[in-house]
């Protein structure tokens, strides 16, 4: 409870300084008192998140904690092979907490949602788009044709803080079977911190002239690594153990006998 509550100060005091504020801006639903009620409980949600996300982090680790140490008092075990004695003694316990820990690595990036920033602007070549401290340089506007399908892509430089950290390209294919029906591809770059999409609404083929979107989005890539942890967690928990393999016992060699006169037989 202490550490959910540490948390939550050091969100308070430093977490603008990072780009996660502690309180977030919500509009009203609809104009009632239960309206507001729930546009103040999302603006906090970040806060509450966040601090629930460290409350329970800090109970596993205690967990994991008493155990190793357990261990390393009793059996005169280093660290790293008490931990993995610990964990394969007792798998569906450990493998239970390992799964919650990936599932608060989920719930830190569902809570980035929270901090989007999404802005539309009309480009000419050469111009620019800024989102939270990255600029979008349009480039080129090119199209590729196929038997199939017409592509349109467009290049931009991303710079961060004035430095160039990447170049993305969205598209759209157009097919000839359902040119009404175009298909966005996203470019999408992915980070620990954040993950930036880049949208191309429309470009015009003679001017070259598109309008864009591009959204900003803190913290999505710990949804794929909870995941994974989470899935890790369920292996371990579900793992037989070696002595329960070796123990399963061969069909007797009668059995056997007798299933093959009834295959002979057509049984």
């Amino acid at each position: 409870m202490l550490f959910g509550v540490f948390v939550a100060l050091v969100h308070i005091f430093f977490g603008k300084a990072f780009g996660l504020p502690p309180v977030v801006t919500s509009e009203e639903i609809y104009e009632t008192s239960t309206g507001r009620l729930f546009a103040a409980v999302y603006s906090a949600a970040p806060l509450i998140s966040f601090s629930f996300c460290g409350f329970v982090t800090a109970t596993i680790v205690q967990e994991f904690w008493r155990g190793i140490k357990m261990r390393r008092k009793n059996a005169q075990e280093g660290f790293f092979k008490a931990l993995v004695t610990l964990v394969a003694k007792a798998r569906r316990r450990y493998g239970g907490y390992i799964v919650h820990v990936g599932i608060v690595l989920m719930c830190i990036g569902f809570t980035g949602a929270a901090y989007d920033i999404k802005k539309e602007a009309t480009l000419h070549i050469g111009e620019s788009l800024e989102i939270h401290n990255y600029r979008f340089e349009y480039i080129r506007a090119r199209s590729i044709t196929d038997p199939n399908k017409r592509m349109v892509f467009t290049e931009f430089d991303v710079y961060h803080n004035g430095k160039k950290v990447d170049q993305v390209s969205p598209a759209k294919f157009i097919y000839t079977t359902h040119p009404e029906m175009p298909t966005t591809e996203v470019a999408i770059r992915s980070r620990l911190s954040n993950d930036l999409y880049v949208i191309m609404n429309s470009v015009n083929p003679e001017t070259k002239i598109g309008t864009f979107q591009v959204i900003y989005r803190p913290l999505v890539i710990w949804i794929w690594i909870g995941a994974l942890i989470l899935l890790l967690g369920v292996i371990i928990a579900m793992a037989p153990r070696i002595s329960e393999l070796l123990s399963m016992d061969p069909p007797s060699s009668k059995a056997s006998v007798v299933d093959a006169e009834q295959a002979k037989e057509g049984v």
